[in-house]
C-alpha cells in the first residue's frame, strides 16, 4: 500500500515502503523489528541486531514472528513474541529470504527466496515451506513462476501472489496454487482485461474472493474477484492501496479523492460511497477488524478506530524503511498485529 501523493500511480513502481518509529536510544545497528502497545505504552526493540531485520509476520496464536536477517546471518528467523529464542529457520543457498506468510493453523510459513542480479527484476524467484522449527523445507508447485508476495487462503490450503514475468519487473499477473497438488490458475480477468499492473492483494475472510488493486494504464482501480478466477467488478476507482476487513463487510483502500486529497477510506464490500478515515501512506487492520495501524511518511505511528474516532500516535519519532528496487505488493497486514490486537509489530531505523 504505497502512496504517491497527489498523483497517481500509473507505469512501473519499484518502491516498497514499511515503517516505523522509536526513539534513537531505543534502537541500534541497522534495520530492527520493534513492537508498540496499541494505547501508546512505548516502543520495544525485539531483536537488537547489529545489522538488518525486516518482514516480521506475527503467528495467528501470537506466541512466534517470523522475520528475515538480511546480514551476517541471512535466512529466514522465528522468536518469541517477546524477542527471545531467535532461531534460524532456512536459508536457501545462493538465494535471499523475503515475506514469509504464517498459514492459518500456524504450522507452516511460505516465503519467497530470490536469487539476486541487477536489474532485480532479473531475479529468480522460487515460493518455499519450512515448519516453524525448522523442518520440511520445500519448493512449492511445479507450475509457480516469478512469485511475489504470498498471502495464504484463510483454509490454508491455497497461496495466492503476485507475477513477475514483465520485463520491466512489473506485476503483470495475479496467480493462486492449490498447495497439496501445485494447481494454479490466474486471476484479474483474464486475456483482453483491461488491467497491466497489480500492486496490492487481499483474500476475503471467507476465502471464496479476493480484492487487488490494479492499473490499467491511466488509474489504479480496485477490483473484487472469485476466488476462482469469476465475476470481477470494480470496487473504487484512483486507490493505491487495499485490504479486506478481517471480518469482512468493508475493504480499506487508500484513496484520492478530489484532485489532492489522499486518505485511508473504507468501502463496503457491495459497493458503494467510500467513508474517509484518516490520512495514511500505508496501514494494517488489526485482528479485529475493529482499528487500524496508520503509517504515514515523516509521522509518527498512530492507530485510529474504523470509524475515524479514537486517535492515537503510539509512537515518538518516525523512521522510513527504504526497501528501493523490491516489486510492490501486499503492505501490512494483520499479521503486523498481535494475536489479541494489542500490539504492533513492524520494522524501523534508528532516528537521526
Amino acid at each position: 500500500m504505497r502512496v504517491a501523493p497527489l498523483v497517481l500511480l500509473g507505469s512501473a513502481v519499484v518502491l516498497s515502503l514499511a515503517i516505523g518509529v522509536a526513539g534513537a536510544g531505543d534502537l541500534a545497528g541497522g534495520t530492527q523489528i520493534v513492537a508498540v502497545r496499541a494505547d501508546g505504552g512505548g516502543v520495544k526493540n525485539l531483536t537488537h541486531w547489529r545489522f538488518d531485520d525486516d518482514w516480521p509476520a506475527v503467528s495467528p496464536d501470537g506466541r512466534k514472528i517470523a522475520f528475515v536477517r538480511t546480514a551476517s546471518e541471512p535466512g529466514l528467523w522465528v522468536m518469541n513474541a517477546d524477542g527471545s529464542g531467535q532461531t534460524k529457520l532456512a536459508n536457501v543457498p545462493g538465494g535471499d529470504e523475503l515475506a514469509p506468510s504464517w498459514s492459518p493453523d500456524g504450522k507452516r510459513i511460505v516465503f519467497v527466496s530470490m536469487t539476486p542480479c541487477e536489474p532485480y527484476f532479473c531475479s529468480d524467484l522460487d515460493l518455499w515451506l519450512v515448519r516453524p522449527d525448522g523442518s520440511r523445507l520445500r519448493k512449492v508447485g511445479q507450475n509457480v513462476r516469478q512469485p511475489w508476495r504470498p498471502l495464504w487462503s484463510p483454509d490454508g490450503t491455497r497461496l495466492l501472489f503476485g507475477q513477475i514475468l514483465n520485463p520491466y519487473g512489473e506485476i503483470d499477473a495475479l496467480v493462486v496454487v492449490r498447495v497439496a497438488d501445485g494447481a494454479v490458475w490466474t486471476l484479474g480477468g483474464g486475456n483482453g482485461a483491461p488491467v497491466s499492473m497489480f500492486e496490492d492483494w487481499s483474500w476475503s475472510p471467507d476465502g471464496r474472493r479476493v480484492v487487488y488493486m490494479a492499473s490499467n494504464g491511466n488509474t489504479n482501480d480496485a477490483y473484487v474477484e472469485g476466488a476462482q478466477g469469476h465475476g470481477r467488478r470494480l470496487l473504487a476507482r484512483n486507490v493505491y492501496g487495499v485490504q479486506w476487513s478481517p471480518v469482512g463487510g468493508e475493504i480499506a483502500v487508500i484513496k484520492l479523492f478530489g484532485k489532492r486529497t489522499v486518505l485511508l477510506a473504507a468501502v463496503p464490500v457491495r459497493g458503494g460511497a467510500a467513508r474517509k478515515i484518516a490520512r495514511a501512506d500505508e496501514f494494517a487492520w488489526d485482528r479485529s477488524g475493529r482499528r487500524l495501524a496508520l503509517f504515514r511518511g515523516l509521522a509518527p505511528v498512530a492507530v485510529v478506530g474504523r470509524d475515524g474516532r479514537h486517535f492515537r500516535t503510539v509512537s515518538r519519532r518516525p523512521g522510513w524503511v527504504d526497501r528501493s528496487g523490491i516489486p510492490v505488493g501486499p503492505g501490512p497486514g494483520p499479521w503486523s498485529w498481535s494475536a489479541d490486537s494489542r500490539t504492533l509489530v513492524y520494522p524501523a531505523t534508528p532516528s537521526s
